[in-house]
């Protein structure tokens, strides 16, 4: 059991016997609560310390592992998912300006067409990315790319469509 859970689940069942799975919903309620610390005293009692500084007692047998070992999954994959998009997100036009400048010049120092065509294209795969909207598991395919392609947008824009349309006909 975790001691530093940001939610858990506590399952109040309101019955000694649980009951059938149709009338399941009568009989108990599941409560979401954010909690600092949960302690087992070895008294058959569960000891959980609230975010606020409240402190409840409730019998061990009220307790769901399940459900609450769920539910902080769910909370670090929501986490996860979101540090992903903050990190892979495209950066501001000024920064992303300035690095599409800074690598189209190191690339093509005495070609201005070129220069010219690789700024285009940086510009274009820069468009692509802002417009596509990653979410659940292309938010990890949103990452990869951009860690792959850190300072690259036409790559990553290629990068993204092809994890995309590859996951599209695994999900088939």
């Amino acid at each position: 059991m975790s001691h530093h859970l940001t939610a858990l689940i506590i399952a109040l069942l309101l019955g000694m016997m649980p009951p059938p799975k149709t009338v399941l919903a009568q009989e108990w309620q599941a409560v979401v609560l954010k909690a600092s610390s949960i302690k087992d005293d070895g008294s058959g009692k569960i000891t959980v310390k609230l975010k606020s500084g409240a402190t409840i007692r409730v019998p061990k047998t009220d307790w769901s592992k399940p459900f609450s070992d769920a539910v902080d999954t769910a909370i670090r994959d929501q986490q996860s998912e979101k540090a992903a998009r903050s990190n892979a997100s495209p950066p501001s036009s000024a920064a992303a300006a300035s690095l599409i400048r800074s690598k189209c010049a190191s690339e093509w120092p005495d070609d201005f067409r070129m220069r010219k065509y690789c700024q285009d294209q940086q510009n274009a795969g820069l468009q692509a990315l802002r417009s596509r909207t990653m979410t659940g598991v292309l938010a990890k395919v949103r990452s990869k790319c951009a860690s792959e392609w850190p300072n690259d947008f036409r790559m990553r824009d290629y990068c993204e469509k092809q994890q995309i349309e590859a996951y599209r006909q695994l999900s088939q």
